[in-house]
């Protein structure tokens, strides 16, 4: 587990498998070879220069190229908020809750993780 700044600089955990942390190992390896400033703290850092590649762009460049539909609907906050949405579904099937509990504490705990505040998906 690493964490990462999320909103309101506070940090949020992200979870790596043993393929991934190889794969990040392999990035930091090879940035010298690659140009990338030592000082640049970005794990998806650009080659000579102290930024970082930028997900939204990125998103958007493939989603026009894959001629999608509508690439405008294609966005990081939907995607983050499936992600969330599919973590819950996936937890609550897997792990029901006990009706006299309700869900306020596992919403909390998700979207602390998710680096949110929790009115940002209060219901399923």
């Amino acid at each position: 587990m690493v964490n990462v700044v999320g909103k309101r600089s506070r940090p949020v955990p992200v979870l790596l498998t043993a393929d991934m942390m190889q794969a990040m190992d392999g990035l930091q390896d090879t940035r010298s070879r690659c140009g990338v400033p030592q000082h640049n703290p970005f794990v998806f850092a650009l080659p000579g220069a102290k930024g970082h590649l930028n997900f939204f762009n990125v998103l958007r460049r493939v989603s026009v190229k894959a001629q999608l539909k509508k690439p405008h609907l294609l966005t990081t906050t939907r995607m983050r908020k499936h992600l969330a949405t599919m973590a819950q579904v996936t937890e609550l099937w897997q792990n029901p809750l006990p009706y006299h509990m309700g869900q306020a504490h596992y919403h909390l705990m998700l979207s602390s993780l998710a680096g949110q505040c929790m009115t940002v998906k209060p219901y399923f």
